[in-house]
């Protein structure tokens, strides 16, 4: 959604957010990769993807929305995301998992994703995106 954002976003300070969550999440998954190579894991989608669906319907809304539409459309999922990953993070991953190198990993993710989180609801405040 932020790689759509940063090039579709009617308002240069919603692109200029939406190109720093989209090398965050870039950086945070090739450390994700580089971690399960060294602890020779293979990731793999869960059977439930608990935000799959509101992703997948975000992903269209995007692609269908221009304008001051597509940057609420965008800030209003952008809250949701990243207040549900921080839930998903915090309640079920990290207590759940045993590797104490893996656990770890999730627990250092958290604050990039409440920081993410703060500048969307940033965002939402300043265009009324409830």
């Amino acid at each position: 959604t932020a790689g759509i954002a940063a090039t579709k976003a009617e308002n240069s300070d919603v692109r200029e957010v939406a190109s720093s969550f989209e090398q965050g999440h870039k950086g945070l998954l090739k450390q994700t990769e580089d971690l399960a190579k060294k602890l020779n894991l293979t990731p793999r989608q869960p059977k439930e993807a608990p935000m799959a669906q509101a992703h997948a319907d975000a992903l269209r809304k995007l692609k269908a929305t221009t304008g001051q539409e597509f940057d609420r459309v965008f800030i209003a999922n952008e809250v949701a995301y990243h207040d549900g990953a921080i839930k998903i993070l915090s309640d079920t991953l990290e207590p759940a998992i045993k590797n104490p190198e893996l656990k770890a990993a999730v627990k250092a993710a958290v604050p990039a994703f409440q920081a993410h989180l703060a500048a969307s609801q940033k965002l939402a405040a300043k265009y009324q995106v409830s």
